[in-house]
């Protein structure tokens, strides 16, 4: 059996990555069905950080209940990804048209589900704020 870790020195976004040279394995993470602030712990403890070069995104199957900031967390790790290192499942559940409304395809670089496709975004003031990058105050 092959075990590739992550050990985090001490110093924030710089891990060192353990492991066979040439082993391939992907950073992967995972939409529950609820995450949110008072139990982001399970969402966190499942994301692995093994290869920081590619992204594997997986989601339940039947219902997505997400804070803001897991869709922040999300958006954030595929900045830095290559487009064609970025697989994401198709999201079956009934309520991830959150996700197209949120604007999370966009940052993962792949086209919503064809279930999703005619769902358009609805005006967003006072309701919602759509992801977006932020580079600086203005």
């Amino acid at each position: 059996m092959i075990i590739i870790n992550s050990v985090f020195t001490g110093i924030p976004g710089n891990l060192n990555f353990t492991g066979i040279p040439g082993k391939i394995s992907n950073m992967k993470i995972h939409l529950p069905n609820s995450a949110f602030i008072g139990n982001i712990d399970s969402f966190l403890t499942s994301f692995d950080p093994s290869d920081p070069t590619t992204l594997e995104v997986t989601a339940n199957k039947s219902w997505l209940s997400l804070h803001p900031l897991v869709l922040s967390m999300v958006a954030a790790l595929s900045l830095n990804v290559d487009s064609s290192k970025i697989n994401c499942e198709p999201v079956e559940a009934k309520s991830g048209h959150y996700l197209v409304t949120m604007g999370l395809y966009d940052f993962l670089k792949t086209p919503a589900p064809e279930h999703m496709a005619g769902i358009s975004k609805h005006e967003s003031s006072g309701r919602y704020i759509p992801l977006k990058v932020i580079r600086d105050s203005k």
